[in-house]
């Protein structure tokens, strides 16, 4: 009987919200973004039917957790259900108005989305028990950011797509592997990702945590902490996205700060270092680098984003408050490069506003939980997961991040363990946090999801 315990223990163990999101994780950056299941068309990529399960069963444990449970607000969860609403809301605008039939099809896929999204978002801010689990996630979305960077060298390096090589079973090619797209003579990988944009992207959010792991995670030995900071940070100049690279600084700029001084005086000389030596070992990049911004006024696809503002306002204007719904607006129309443009025309005003406070709301709650613990690691991962929500929302004014599965999924990801850091940073104030997570247990409430 004691061994039918322990097993049933240790399988609980092995579900929790924690491996959940681990598998996510994995699935969202290593399985490429345009291999899905046919017959599902474009909500077949396995990254997206996990996080469905997600969905499901955080819903599972809301309908079942137990009637003394008590219920605290949740910053981030309050946020994104504010969101979740006006998307609703469009959604049903789009449908009592006239509609072409493909125009509900991919806001039915939307809103699939959205359920998937939620999925991830609130896993992450109720499920993950403790701050070592915490950690632990964030460890794995490190070497993963690095198993995806290194993908993007290689690419880099062969000009060959690659990741055409990985067959699947089960999956199929929603779209055809091109050649790898070239610019300024540089080819542009875009490693697992759809597009070189998104590569770069998903490298600048992930570049805070990596750095912060290669300097909390003490335990590790020091080659491997460091190794996915040293890919990821190769990897983004070499994406030669003006978006990566704004996103880049913009998360060190709110990392760097947070930083003891002993900290700056070797980590800023070894940066410089090591960026100068990526210069010199890929002759011409920096020049490409630096005309990115230097040339931008003569730019194609800068001048596409600002021309394409007054046609934005011709849409906005028709719906101006609850847009003309969530995700109806396909690229054939216009590709705005900006999805607080995109957000403004398909949910409005109120989707855009409702957008922006959770980003700003998921950055707030991690720093503040940063600042108000004692603990090493908990100030560290607070400030870095503020830094990879900067990056996540200043890329969305530059490119429709949300269109992206990889982006997509990865910064809802990040905004949900914010929301988890400022929950158990709270729950320790108060000596409530458990030891248990998700299967561990069948108690449920705002800070635990079992």
């Amino acid at each position: 009987m004691t061994d039918v315990v322990r097993r049933r223990s240790q399988t609980k163990a092995r579900l929790d919200a924690t491996a959940f999101l681990s598998i996510y994780a994995v699935l969202a950056l290593l399985i490429p973004s345009k291999q899905s299941i046919a017959a599902l068309g474009g909500a077949g990529h396995p990254s997206r039917l996990v996080a469905l399960l997600g969905a499901l069963w955080w819903l599972w444990n809301l309908l079942h957790r137990s009637e003394t449970a008590q219920t605290r607000r949740q910053p981030v969860r309050v946020a994104w259900g504010i969101f979740v609403v006006a998307a609703m809301v469009s959604y049903v605008a789009a449908m009592i108005r006239p509609i072409k039939p493909f125009e509900i099809s991919v806001a039915d896929l939307g809103l699939l989305s959205l359920f998937a999204w939620s999925g991830i978002i609130l896993l992450a801010n109720d499920g993950i028990p403790t701050f070592e689990k915490l950690w632990k996630l964030l460890w794995r979305v490190s070497l993963l950011g690095g198993i995806v960077a290194v993908i993007g060298i290689i690419q880099f390096v062969t000009k060959q797509p690659v990741v055409n090589l990985l067959q699947i079973p089960g999956l199929s090619e929603n779209q055809v592997y091109a050649a790898v797209s070239v610019r300024e003579g540089f080819t542009r990988p875009a490693s697992t990702a759809v597009h070189p944009i998104e590569f770069g992207v998903v490298m600048s959010v992930i570049l805070p945590i990596a750095v912060t792991c290669g300097i909390v995670l003490k335990d590790k030995y020091w080659l491997l902490r460091w190794l996915p900071a040293l890919a990821i940070g190769a990897a983004i100049p070499l994406s030669i996205s003006r978006t990566a690279i704004v996103g880049s600084a913009v998360a060190m700029l709110i990392l760097l700060p947070s930083w003891t001084s002993r900290t700056r005086r070797w980590a800023i000389p070894v940066g410089l270092v090591f960026v100068v030596g990526l210069f010199l070992s890929v002759p011409g990049i920096l020049g490409t680098i630096s005309g990115l911004f230097t040339s931008i006024s003569g730019d194609p696809s800068a001048r596409s984003r600002t021309d394409s503002y007054a046609i934005a306002w011709d849409f906005i204007q028709t719906s101006p408050f609850v847009g003309r719904g969530f995700g109806t607006f396909l690229p054939a129309y216009w590709i705005f490069d900006n999805q607080y443009v995109n957000l403004m025309v398909e949910t409005g005003i109120f989707g855009t506003l409702a957008m922006i406070a959770l980003i700003m709301t998921a950055l707030l709650v991690a720093r503040r939980a940063a600042r108000r613990s004692d603990d090493e690691r908990v100030r560290h991962f607070g400030y870095a997961l503020a830094a990879s929500v900067g990056a996540g929302g200043c890329c969305m004014a530059l490119y429709d991040l949300l269109a992206f599965p990889m982006s997509a999924g990865l910064l809802f990801l990040i905004v949900g363990l914010s929301g988890a850091i400022w929950r158990l940073q709270r729950e320790s104030e108060t000596g409530s946090v458990q030891a248990n997570g998700p299967g561990g247990g069948n108690r449920v409430d705002a800070g635990h999801l079992t």
